[in-house]
């Protein structure tokens, strides 16, 4: 059976419906909860009456668990999470080795915005898994050697941690409260994260974001 997915337009339903959850499956080994906040997570905690198994839950925001799992695989890579600054040099370093293949990009390298438009770009294909030959030139070559580039200088970005974190990612009991993979590289380790136990709730407002989490899920949505 995959997990279970619960929306409702009302945040009482959902945190209520998420209570009852933890009660039921309390002593389950591993149980872990991922939420929006740290706040949210402790009021959810507060409101859930259960004698002595809060010890054994953990909690996290997916960015969190995201870097957690990651980092036993960037030490053994020597691999430095990066900072932006550090992006837009791979960035800067990516166009000036694709000098001769920006085509319509060529007249725009003196301006100041490229490398942060270029970089939000990279980002975003990166994210969503997007293979190289599905994109079309000057993206590609850019794509293919910011790539190379990051491997160069030893540099993770989101989408690479993301990715050693879903190597390293086991299923267990897990509550999703309220949380909305939207990049396919997030729905991928909400996949590899969760088991048939668990339960998933979201906001009805948040169509497109339900719509992502089903499909993480491997389910359909309870209106």
């Amino acid at each position: 059976m995959p997990p279970t997915l619960l929306t409702s337009a009302s945040s009482a339903d959902r945190r209520q419906a998420a209570s009852r959850w933890l009660d039921r499956h309390a002593t389950a080994p591993g149980l872990r909860i991922i939420g929006p906040s740290f706040d949210a997570m402790t009021r959810l905690v507060d409101d859930t009456v259960v004698s002595g198994a809060v010890i054994g839950w953990s909690r996290h925001t997916l960015a969190t668990l995201t870097r957690r799992l990651a980092e036993p695989f960037l030490a053994d890579r020597d691999l430095i999470v990066a900072e932006p600054l550090a992006l837009i040099g791979a960035v800067v370093d990516t166009l000036r080795r694709c000098d001769g293949q920006l085509g319509p990009l060529r007249p725009l390298l003196d301006q100041p915005g490229l490398p942060d438009a270029v970089l939000n770009t990279l980002t975003e294909l990166r994210l969503a898994r997007m293979p190289s030959r599905h994109v079309p030139e000057p993206l590609r070559s850019l794509l293919v050697t910011y790539d190379a580039v990051l491997a160069e200088r030893l540099l993770a970005d989101r989408a690479r941690v993301l990715e050693l974190a879903c190597d390293a990612a086991t299923s267990a009991p897990t509550l999703l409260y309220d949380v909305l993979p939207r990049w396919p590289a997030e729905r991928e380790l909400v996949r590899a994260l969760t088991d048939d136990v668990s339960l998933a709730t979201a906001p009805v407002a948040a169509s497109m974001g339900i719509r992502h989490l089903a499909d993480a899920l491997g389910v359909g949505a309870l209106f």
